[in-house]
């Protein structure tokens, strides 16, 4: 029995008509740089549309609304997120985004104050309408949000940022 299936498959290939060259479409998979290339290149638009003075409208975290003093800012500019309260030190970090996925994800590596060293990275998602960016932050080592949410025990963070008028 062992011996016919080999044998079964060979006439059965034999039977299969021969393709010719026009039937058969050679395609090449993108490489990986290409790939790269064009999230970079989609990323590098969509910087412009963050960048600026953005104020704090509201932040929840685990499903409870979080008071966030008056005063509180995000700025963006290349690829550096300053967060700020009134006139304190502001906190720095670098962010990268991917509008290609839905819904778009946004990386923050916040930095030790005074030095360049990551103290952590969130990972999140963003959406952009007209002059309001929301935001939702998973707790640092924790798996990416797929839905702009905060509930209780998730660990997530969902902020809501308005475009500074000046």
């Amino acid at each position: 029995m062992i011996a016919r299936v080999p044998l079964l498959f060979a006439l059965s290939l034999a039977r299969l008509p021969a393709a010719t060259a026009e039937e058969v479409p050679i395609t090449t998979p993108k490489a990986p740089e290409v790939l790269l290339n064009a999230r970079l290149q989609a990323a590098e638009k969509e910087k412009p549309s963050l960048e600026g003075t953005w104020r704090v409208a509201s932040v929840t975290s685990g499903g409870e609304p979080t008071f966030w003093p008056r005063g509180g800012w995000v700025s963006f500019k290349g690829n550096v997120l300053l967060a700020g309260i009134h006139l304190r030190r502001p906190h720095e970090g670098r962010f990268r985004i991917n509008p290609a996925k839905n819904p778009r994800w946004i990386d923050y590596t916040l930095l030790h104050v005074g030095s360049k060293k990551p103290r952590k990275v969130l990972r999140g998602i963003y959406r952009l309408k007209n002059n309001t960016l929301t935001v939702c932050f998973a707790k640092n080592g924790t798996r990416r949000p797929r839905s702009f949410t905060a509930r209780a025990g998730s660990g997530r963070t969902l902020i809501v940022l308005k475009r500074s008028k000046s």
